[in-house]
């Protein structure tokens, strides 16, 4: 569940970069946008609740931004290159305000195209810079 989980991350999280970068890709044209693997991640320092307004194609919604949860770094996939090596995505737990209604959506990538039924946000994903320390 957990690696379906992070599938689908990366997923919802290329589709949110096709916004961010600066070419002509498109939801039809996703050649233009990197995968990603999320790894989960440990975080020390306690975190402070962040409030946050979010609008998406949905609506806009109140939200409180928690803790970091995973880590996201562009892949190769079956060797082909990673056009976007420095955006890695940091995705972060939140809490809406009010619950979202349930809606249904027709997703395609390269794996299939399926109706989902999507429910409340649980992630923000954050194009992010990331630095190796010893």
């Amino acid at each position: 569940m957990k690696n379906r989980l992070c599938a689908i991350l990366a997923l919802a999280a290329a589709f949110t970069l096709v916004a961010l970068l600066p070419t002509t890709a498109s939801a039809q044209d996703l050649s233009q946008v990197d995968h990603y693997k999320c790894y989960d991640v440990v975080y020390a320092d306690p975190t402070q609740q962040v409030p946050l307004k979010l609008g998406d194609q949905f609506g806009f919604t109140s939200n409180e931004v928690l803790d970091p949860v995973y880590l996201c770094n562009p892949v190769s996939k079956n060797g082909e290159p990673i056009l976007y090596p420095e955006v890695h995505l940091v995705c972060y737990r939140i809490i809406q305000e009010q619950p979202d209604p349930v809606r249904s959506v027709l997703i395609s990538n390269q794996f299939h195209d399926i109706t989902m039924r999507v429910k409340d946000g649980r992630l923000l994903c954050v194009p992010s810079k990331k630095t190796e320390l010893q």
